[in-house]
């Protein structure tokens, strides 16, 4: 420190009576950070304040830095009880002084009134401060009380001579008198607070490692810093009772305030000395993770719990505030469980009150995870179940599902057992938000509650939740059984029992579409009424079948009205997923892409393992459109884990065969066809390889079996085509045109665009031909749609050598001109942007030297390209 001159102050403990510097303790760690904010403090403020806990190395500090310093004039007065008097602190002071500057001789000190203090501390001190620059350390400074003592002690500090400076180191807050508030605002106030003291991991590490001599595993240091928050006392006390221990790392992670050393320095220093009714409350609020006033005095049963809280942190009673404005209140955490061991152990009815007191009033503020866990600790979980019965679904849709997993981890293993139909309601919950190890575990516990029952509605709801829980992992198999089960089983006729076959049928019909077994989805979902609030809602579901039933602009009525009314996020991933699907179809890709990223996000976070291998499915298929065919591929390798049961992996293996055959690689096709079952499943890849590679023959056979097969408008659109491309393959390309025109008779109605782009390339002169001679445009549309990803597909009128040839999509923009529809009328007949239709016809103005639509048509027709 610049100015400051340096004694050896050492002599003194020679000198019989005199009171030194504490000696550094036997494991001591230098600690530079700490000497240079102390060197820092004192150049800046006259008054320094080391603020913190019992044990928290307030004196350890002052001595290290004197230590390593050597030749700091510094006088120490560690005071106690006893000194809280004028006359005996006042003597300590001066003779301290006297003997840390040295130079003189030591006076006798006689202080009768606050004025004797007032003379002693104007002429007396600063005589002895100007022989030379010095520091004076007054030491548990709190136990000043005083008013006479700490009056004149705030006057010196308020007018300290130039040549003092003063550290005061206090466990709490300085008595008021001592003008603590008005050196701050005069900036003449430093101040080292416990956060400040206490041990960084790396000064931990080096405490054991050179001086305790104990070494650590990263994961043991870690922890043990997280437990003690550095807390010198509770490291040392720590390390202490590490030599002792053969199972260190096993201690260390259950290091706890009521481990013997740390609650025995616990109760001598900071609990035995206060107040009884400080003690009181200290212990009922213990079962507080933090605290305000107001719940503070809940749980304790008592008034004024703010001014308390307020006096403990202030106190230095390991009590620190959580805000700013200092409402909320914590225990240091060692402390805190220090003060729960006692409760158990002196009052444990109290305690269980206490919780109790909190649970309630924590529910009525809305912090539904902490009351759970308090009534829990109340030994009252069927109190806990019913609050995570009723807010689960709140909690888990507003983004908190790690919370309510935790709520559910802290229930006991026999919380519900003796209540069957809570634990059911429990199994659904789980089941529902996609918590699904948490459903199976819950799930257990019932299937061993109701083997000692005979209800077989129970048994039933719980084969239901079974099924449902498969379902949604995407073992759709094994939830057809369970819900069949649902059916055949004897269970009545009332209210009840028809309530749960109408679920079983819900099931069966998600089930079967999921399946692509239409028909079979289609009866169970016309047996059962709706249910927009069920696992499924009904619309939800009908934007999923329609979408696969080709029923396109249902499936966008349905899942919009999903995705506006629903208030559950677990919800949204089939109606978005259909949607997307239905926007690949119709060549809206980049709002396809929205909609499958978003679907297949919501069933990973929801464990809708099955609604994400579909959505992946749909995703490698848009992929593919947008001329992405790596990343195509990769969707789909990177959903197969998650494809559990049998039928989901074959639709993914199925995917990636039917993508390899468009790509062109019909040998990685045929071999993936080889992995797969025969079946309708992969009728329609069959007769694409037998186009592809042989022999041609074996298609008539192929193709009716698929036709057979076939329950939805895509799949028969399909047949129609491959029809169309084996009789184009005989030459008959009358027949070919005929099959041509009813496919896209049938596609025109739900404008179906991509269905067509795996057969266009082999039947695209048709397709021209009979353009040709229609006034619909939508033969035109498809060939511009897909003209990007069929190379195959030419451009559809040759333009004269003399101008600048339209682009394919141009010349399809131009046919629109004559017809008088707007640029949205037409954007929308084309699946493109507005925008991209802007684009088109400056292009076409520009080329055809035109400035307008009547123009370019005039300039078309001129060099008959219209």
């Amino acid at each position: 420190m610049a100015g400051w001159d340096w004694v050896d102050t050492n002599w003194r403990l020679a000198r019989p009576g005199a009171p030194v510097v504490p000696s550094l303790p036997k494991f001591y760690v230098p600690r530079p950070r700490l000497h240079r904010l102390l060197d820092h403090a004192l150049a800046d403020a006259k008054v320094t304040l080391l603020r913190a806990p019992a044990v928290s190395g307030k004196s350890t500090l002052v001595s290290g830095w004197h230590a390593e310093g050597g030749r700091l004039p510094m006088a120490y007065v560690a005071l106690d009880r006893f000194d809280d008097d004028p006359t005996r602190f006042w003597d300590r002071v001066v003779r301290e002084l006297e003997l840390g500057v040295g130079g003189g001789e030591t006076p006798v000190v006689e202080v009768a009134t606050p004025d004797d203090a007032r003379r002693l501390v104007r002429r007396h001190l600063p005589e002895l401060a100007e022989r030379r620059r010095s520091v004076l350390v007054l030491d548990r400074v709190d136990l000043l009380t005083d008013e006479d003592v700490c009056q004149v002690l705030g006057e010196l500090l308020l007018d300290l001579p130039a040549s003092l400076r003063v550290i005061l180191s206090s466990r709490g807050e300085p008595a008021p008198a001592l003008r603590a508030g008005l050196l701050r605002a005069r900036g003449q106030m430093a101040e080292i607070h416990a956060a400040d003291l206490a041990f960084t991991r790396e000064e931990m590490a080096e405490f054991f490692a050179h001086f305790v001599d104990l070494h650590l595993s990263e994961a043991d240091l870690d922890a043990l810093h997280e437990r003690t928050e550095g807390w010198i006392g509770g490291v040392t006390l720590a390390g202490l009772a590490l030599l002792r221990r053969p199972d260190r790392g096993g201690y260390v992670h259950h290091l706890s305030g009521s481990s013997r050393y740390l609650a025995e320095l616990l109760a001598a220093e900071v609990f035995d000395p206060q107040p009884a009714e400080v003690r009181r409350f200290m212990l009922a609020t213990s079962v507080l993770d933090r605290m305000d006033g107001r719940l503070a005095d809940v749980v304790s049963g008592g008034t004024g719990g703010a001014a308390t809280l307020d006096r403990l942190e202030r106190s230095g009673m390991f009590v620190e505030a959580t805000d700013e404005q200092r409402t909320t209140f914590r225990y240091r955490p060692l402390f805190r469980e220090f003060l729960r061991h006692r409760l158990r152990l002196l009052d444990p009815e109290r305690e269980i009150d206490a919780r109790r007191a909190a649970a309630r009033e924590l529910q009525a503020r809305g912090d539904l995870g902490r009351a759970v866990t308090h009534y829990v600790g109340a030994q009252a979980p069927d109190e806990a179940i019913r609050l995570i019965l009723v807010h689960g679904e709140e909690a888990a849709a507003s983004g908190r599902v790690d919370d309510l997993r935790r709520w559910l981890a802290e229930l006991p293993d026999h919380a519900v057992t003796g209540d069957l139909e809570q634990l059911l309601r429990l199994c659904k919950l789980c089941v529902t938000l996609g918590m699904l190890d948490e459903a199976r575990l819950w799930l257990e516990r019932a299937r061993w509650r109701l083997e000692a029952t005979d209800e077989p509605l129970l048994t039933a709801r719980h084969s239901l939740l079974v099924g449902h829980a498969h379902a949604v992992s995407g073992n759709l198999e094994r939830a057809l059984v369970d819900a069949h089960r649902v059916l055949l089983a004897d269970l009545g006729h009332d209210g009840r029992a028809e309530d749960l076959r109408h679920r079983a049928h819900h099931l069966l019909a998600a089930c079967h579409a999921a399946l692509d077994q239409l028909d079979e989805a289609r009866r169970h979902h016309q047996v059962a009424p709706p249910d927009p609030l069920g696992d499924l809602p009904t619309h939800a579901f009908n934007a999923w079948l329609a979408y696969r039933d080709g029923r396109l602009d249902h499936a966008v009525s349905y899942a919009d009205e999903v995705l506006v009314m629903t208030r559950r996020p677990w919800h949204e991933a089939m109606p978005r997923i259909a949607r997307g699907g239905v926007r690949r179809e119709r060549n809206q890709l980049d709002e396809a892409d929205v909609d499958l990223r978003a679907g297949v996000e919501a069933a990973r976070r929801w464990s809708r393992a099955g609604l994400e291998v579909l959505g992946a499915i749909e995703l490698a298929h848009l992929r593919f459109a947008q001329r992405r065919t790596a990343e195509a591929f990769d969707v789909l390798t990177e959903a197969r884990p998650r494809a559990l049961g049998s039928h989901l992996l074959q639709r993914v293996e199925l995917a990636e065969a039917l993508l390899w055959l468009r790509a062109g690689d019909v040998e990685r096709s045929l071999f993936g066809r080889e992995e797969l079952p025969d079946g309708p499943l992969t009728a329609e890849l069959d007769v694409r390889l037998a186009l592809a590679a042989g022999p041609v023959d074996e298609v008539p056979e192929r193709l009716g079996r698929f036709e057979a097969v076939s329950q939805s408008l895509p799949q028969r659109i399909t047949a129609q085509l491959l029809r169309a491309r084996l009789v184009l393959a005989w030459d008959d390309e009358d027949a070919a045109e005929r099959h041509l025109r009813t496919a896209i008779e049938w596609g025109r109605r739900e404008q179906f665009v991509q269905l067509f782009a795996p057969d266009l390339p082999a039947l695209e002169p048709v397709l021209r031909s009979l353009a040709s001679g229609y006034d619909d445009p939508y033969p035109f549309s498809l060939l511009a749609a897909i003209a990007d990803q069929c190379p195959g597909v030419a451009a559809a009128t040759p333009a004269p050598a003399e101008f600048e040839p339209l682009s394919e999509r141009e010349q399809i923009v131009l046919r629109y001109l004559p017809t008088g529809l707007s640029n949205k009328r037409i954007a929308a007949e084309l699946h493109m942007s507005v925008n991209t239709l802007k684009t088109h016809l400056k292009s076409i103005y520009r080329k055809l030297g035109a400035g307008s639509r009547d123009e370019s048509v005039a300039h078309a027709r001129q060099l008959n390209l219209l």
